[in-house]
This record gives structure tokens, C-alpha cells and sequence, in this order.
């Protein structure tokens, strides 16, 4: 019984770097991160349409759920689109830390009393999928 531990505990880690080096490194992923953190930052003001930033949350938020790396790299700018957003934006993000909080559990600790803030969001659906999440 121990060994088979001790493979799924070596499987695991080599899947781990797989991620890391093959997928998110070299790969399309890889170049598509940067562009999606540029859209759901908008710091110019040109990527504003509520359905384009709610569809590059999302799909930054997936992208996220693929390595810690980049989980932990975007977190900030997560919780910070979460304060500017309208409330169907800040619904995306709460399902998108659902997501990455079953994926990447101990990567979302620093950010836990933000996340329980979410709790008390001044819109109903906000706060109806925060506890659902």
C-alpha cells in the first residue's frame, strides 16, 4: 500500500512540472496568459464591454486553474478587478476562486479574509454565489 503512495506521490510531480515547463512555459498558453491578464486589467480603458471583461475573467480564471504558478501570479489582479467590476463581473470572479480554491487550496490561504469579505458584497447574486462556492 505504501508504494503505491510513493508512485502516485512521483506521478504527481512529474505532472507538476509538466505543467509548469510544457504547457504553461513553451506552449500557446504560455503566450496567451500575459494578453489575458492585459484585458481584465485594462488599465487603458479599451478592453470595457462588460461581456468581453466577464469572458476574459473567466478564461484568465481557468488559465489559472492550469498551474500555481500563474494561480498565484493573477490572484491580485483577480481581487482587484473584483473591486471595480459590476456585479455580474464579480459573480465570474467568485466562481472563478471557487474553481482555483479546490484546485490550489494552500495558494489561496493569504487571501482568505478577502475572500469571506465576499460574503458581505452589497449585491444578493454576489453574495448568493459566494456561499454557494
Amino acid at each position: 500500500l505504501g508504494n503505491f503512495a510513493e508512485q502516485d506521490a512521483l506521478d504527481e510531480g512529474i505532472f507538476e512540472d509538466l505543467y509548469e515547463k510544457e504547457i504553461v512555459g513553451r506552449n500557446l498558453l504560455g503566450l496567451f496568459g500575459p494578453l489575458l491578464a492585459r484585458v481584465v486589467a485594462n488599465e487603458e480603458g479599451y478592453f470595457s464591454h462588460p461581456m468581453l471583461m466577464e469572458s476574459a475573467v473567466l478564461a484568465l480564471g481557468k488559465f489559472m486553474c492550469v498551474s500555481q504558478t500563474v494561480c498565484v501570479r493573477y490572484l491580485s489582479l483577480l481581487f482587484t478587478c473584483f473591486n471595480k467590476g459590476h456585479p455580474s463581473l464579480r459573480s465570474t470572479i467568485v466562481v472563478s476562486l471557487g474553481d482555483l480554491a479546490f484546485r490550489f487550496p494552500n495558494a489561496l490561504i493569504p487571501w482568505n479574509s478577502r475572500i469571506f469579505e465576499l460574503l458581505k458584497d452589497e449585491d444578493p447574486s454576489v453574495r448568493a454565489n459566494a456561499l454557494l462556492v
